[in-house]
């Protein structure tokens, strides 16, 4: 094959779902309200589908279709009804997985229908319960834990390429680098330096939102590893097939979940 239709048949899904998908999402950031709110919950809801496929067996349909109906209850209690904490929906989550876990319990089946509630649960605390803060967030901070994990991502990408030759990670992901992890990092305390001159002007914080950045950075990449490590016990490659040349849903958002975190806990201490 030549290196013109290697190009083409390696990059060109790549280029056109990542156009559209940007064109989806910047959409509905400038619409906000909610269009972002169901953008916001159709990939919460994909992103799960893909996380219980991982653990859960095809004759688990209905018990996946549960959790993912529980993570949209979530995502729309934060809404909605942003008065209430999103805890609350994490403990109606938990209550109504524990009556399914009981129900029709035996001895013999019961470390299974515990284990299923487990992952259910942990679905929608790994992804529902990290992406609803930001339906409440300014639209710059929004933009804001999207851009610094890709950035981060994009920086860690071509430093590795470029001059990554001592593997951080191997046992989870092989590629990786920690030159290239080294760069992501400098990329996200940029890019959160950047940003809180422009969200705070003359009440920005130096030291502040380069601790941010770091944070963020370091979580994105945990985020990332997360996720590779979830897939490496499932044996399998991508989350799943829905985006031609990227994979799956929470392939794309596995960085942003856990910077999106970690922004929600520095939040209250930025002012």
């Amino acid at each position: 094959m030549s290196l013109q239709n290697y190009i083409a048949a390696g990059l060109g899904p790549r280029i056109v779902t990542g156009i559209i998908l940007l064109a989806v999402v910047f959409s509905a950031w400038t619409a906000g309200g909610l269009p972002l709110f169901l953008l916001l919950l159709v990939i919460s809801c994909l992103a799960q589908w893909e996380c219980y496929s991982l653990f859960l067996p095809h004759g688990e349909v209905p018990a996946r279709l549960l959790g993912i109906v529980l993570g949209a209850g979530l995502v729309t209690l934060c809404q909605f009804h942003p008065e209430y904490p999103a805890s609350l929906g994490l403990t109606a989550a938990f209550i109504v997985l524990a009556i399914h876990s009981l129900a029709g319990w035996t001895q013999e089946h019961s470390l299974e229908r515990f284990r299923r509630a487990a992952i259910l649960l942990g679905g929608i605390v790994y992804i529902p319960l990290l992406l609803a803060p930001a339906l409440h967030y300014s639209p710059g901070e929004q933009l804001f834990i999207v851009l610094v994990p890709a950035l981060s991502d994009i920086a860690a990408y071509a430093a590795g390429v470029q001059f990554g030759k001592h593997r951080i990670w191997p046992a989870v992901s092989p590629k990786k680098s920690t030159e290239g992890a080294v760069a992501g990092l400098l990329a996200a305390i940029l890019a959160a330096l950047v940003a809180g001159y422009l969200l705070r002007g003359a009440d920005f914080s130096f030291h502040e939102w380069a601790l941010l950045g770091l944070f963020m950075g370091i979580m994105a990449q945990l985020g990332d590893f997360f996720e590779s490590a979830l897939k490496r016990a499932a044996h399998i490659k991508d989350s799943g097939k829905i985006l031609p040349g990227h994979g799956g849903v929470l392939d794309r958002i596995d960085s942003i979940l856990f910077a999106s975190a970690a922004f929600a806990l520095a939040r209250p201490f930025l002012g």
